[in-house]
């Protein structure tokens, strides 16, 4: 299976569903946002009996232009699609229903409106078939599948172990089960041939097909409703798609905008801006959907490149990652999300102290590649104990106390850790950096030990604001270029120099703030650092300027990146915030705003934000994207500070 770039992500604590741009099904993740991914293959179709000869198409193929959004203040998907050639219109509503892992799909079929006045057949009875393919591996198991029609509750089900998955339909359906080899499928070609035999079951390489036929005329609409039920018993399963047909679809997408708006409405209400509020909103419910309620961890981005084909995965909780999106919604008032996130990094903390490069949700380390004593990343237990103490200045009282009491032990074996980290000359030993590519001693990573360490000192009383002022002095004495007015990446194997400019090390002020703004000095500092690393790493992109991850960057072509963009643009605002001259308040402003609009004109289709802006051919690449997702919160959160000067918007997608 190789790379699949969905145009949307959506889920409801239970499971995680990715959708293509024509409505294919590419992803059901259940029981958690990471594990399993169980579809393989998820592709609606149309077959049209009065055609000459019958014609079939599945919606992909070109037949069909294709309109994709999400409902404004949900996370309900609506794609429509056209097709002049087949005279013909669907529309698909998509929605992860609010209380189940259970995929729910609404079908509107129809003549075109333009096509009512000139066709023949606009005014007598038009025969159609809906026809879904579906090639399942649950538990992502390609082999030893079991597939059956199941009559007496009229579904259809697919089984491996503790995995399974209903799928039934309102109307009454044709099916066929049948095998896929070598990829061959004898249930596609009789789908393709308007023809399904009604084998009732099959097993190994499975797959199946239903498709149920109806009838247009002039202005009609035929509409019926598919559902994927996941479940990991049988029973349970059959329950919850049965009864997720037979509730009425208007009460489950009323169910659906109710569980949205009881989270966002408290967290944008004081937006006064419509357009940021509803930026606002997007981006809260895009990192809400990528935390798992169970286990408490968030993955990066929904996995769309299972086999590493060219990346190594997404579909896992970096605690870095994790960090950012804690903090940004714990600025924004809600602490339940980052309390859950921090408990699941206390759960999965190593012996050492250290927490590994990435998880599966379930605690398991994930496959991962930075596992070296000299090339690890000691940038995941520094961001983690900085955001385990950062969180506890937004709890008071005994939920701080018990907060504390709580985190202590985590804490103090993770500041033992980067203690043992610190090398004779102030600055971390060898590591990896940021990105996972090089290896030495980095500023964004001794700025977050900077960080980390003085959380500790104020938050748990640990006796560590010596080793903290030991690192920053030290970061500013080897790292920062006098001459240059920036920072290095940071020092080599061999305690060289690096000298590449790198965007990760704006995080000497932003987020970690081993810069102190309110020092002239050092906020000088800030913004010629700042402006060196646009100066080196800004290039064009769609709507303007984007932000390269550091220079002679090669993966995925070498394109900027959302999360560095905004980053930039975030720095800016926090830069704006302690300027004292208007003119440099305006005009940085304006710089965070042209950023931010960058990032927002690089979206998927939907309007969800990806990690990168590839140059290698791909519009985006690993959307949505927590990191990206979060720094955008943040930023809007920041230009609330300006109300007269953050402007309008972009317009949500």
């Amino acid at each position: 299976m190789g790379v699949f770039l969905p145009t949307c992500a959506f889920g409801n604590d239970y499971m995680l569903a990715c959708i293509g741009g024509n409505g294919e099904v590419m992803s059901f993740f259940a029981p958690r946002v990471d594990f399993a991914q169980h579809v393989r293959e998820g592709l609606p179709a149309v077959w049209l009996p009065d055609e000459p000869g019958g014609r079939f198409a599945y919606t992909f193929d070109g037949a069909f232009r294709s309109d994709q959004w999400l409902r404004p203040g949900s996370n309900i998907l609506e794609t429509k699609l056209i097709s002049d050639d087949l005279n013909l219109r669907l529309e698909f509503t998509d929605l992860a229903h609010a209380a189940q892992p259970v995929l729910v799909r609404r079908v509107r079929l129809s003549l075109p409106r333009h096509s009512l006045s000139r066709r023949s057949d606009a005014g007598r009875g038009r025969r159609v078939r809906f026809a879904s393919y579906f090639r399942l591996a649950l538990g992502e198991c390609d082999e030893k599948n079991a597939v059956h029609h199941l009559p007496k509750h009229r579904v259809m089900r697919q089984m491996w172990r503790d995995h399974y998955m209903i799928v039934g339909c309102s109307e009454p359906y044709y099916h066929q089960c049948g095998k896929w080899r070598d990829g061959r499928s004898q249930v596609k070609h009789d789908l393709q041939h308007g023809w399904l035999s009604g084998q009732e079951q099959d097993i190994g390489q499975v797959d199946f097909a239903i498709g149920a036929d109806g009838s247009l005329a002039g202005a009609e609409l035929w509409e019926l409703k598919l559902v994927m039920a996941y479940g990991e018993e049988e029973e349970q399963a059959i329950e919850r798609c049965l009864t997720a047909l037979q509730e009425p679809f208007d009460a489950q997408v009323e169910a659906v905008e109710k569980r949205c708006r009881a989270y966002t409405t408290p967290l944008v209400q004081g937006f006064a801006d419509p357009g940021w509020q509803a930026q606002l909103s997007r981006a809260l419910l895009t990192v809400r959907d990528l935390a798992d309620e169970g286990t408490g961890a968030v993955v990066a981005a929904p996995e769309f490149d299972p086999t590493y084909e060219l990346s190594g995965g997404y579909g896992y909780c970096w605690p870095r990652d994790a960090a950012e999106v804690c903090m940004a919604l714990a600025a924004l008032g809600d602490r339940e999300i980052p309390r859950r996130a921090l408990e699941w990094c206390r759960q999965t903390q190593m012996a050492s102290g250290h927490w590994y490069q990435r998880y599966w949700s379930d605690g398991q380390h994930a496959p991962s590649w930075c596992v070296y004593p000299d090339f690890y990343q000691l940038d995941q237990t520094c961001c983690t104990l900085w955001a385990i103490c950062e969180l506890a200045d937004h709890l008071e009282g005994a939920d701080r106390a018990t907060y504390l009491s709580g985190m202590q032990e985590c804490a103090d074996r993770a500041l033992e850790a980067l203690l043992g980290a610190l090398e004779a000359d102030g600055l971390h030993e060898t590591a990896a950096d940021a990105w996972e590519v090089h290896r030495g001693s980095f500023t964004y990573t001794n700025a977050a030990l900077y960080a980390a360490l003085r959380g500790c000192h104020r938050v748990f009383g640990a006796d560590c604001s010596a080793e903290a002022e030991r690192v920053k002095a030290a970061v500013i004495e080897k790292l920062w270029l006098r001459r240059e007015r920036r920072f290095a990446r940071g020092l080599t194997m061999t305690r060289e120099l690096d000298l590449a400019f790198d965007s990760s090390t704006l995080g000497v002020f932003d987020p970690y703030g081993l810069l102190d703004l309110a020092v002239d000095e050092e906020r000088s500092m800030a913004a010629d650092h700042l402006a060196a690393v646009e100066a080196r790493l800004s290039v064009d992109a769609r709507g303007g300027r984007a932000i390269l991850r550091f220079e002679n960057e090669s993966y995925m072509g070498g394109g900027p990146a959302a999360v560095n963009t905004l980053w930039a643009a975030r720095s800016h605002l926090k830069l704006a915030l302690c300027a004292t001259e208007s003119a440099e308040v305006e005009e940085r402003l304006q710089r965070a705003l042209a950023y931010i609009r960058t990032a927002l004109a690089n979206t998927n289709p939907t309007g969800q934000l990806p990690e990168l802006i590839p140059w290698n051919g791909y519009d985006y690449w690993a959307a949505p994207h927590g990191w990206a997702t979060a720094v955008l919160i943040d930023c809007i959160r920041l230009l609330q500070e300006f109300p007269d000067h953050a402007g309008s918007a972009p317009p949500t997608r």
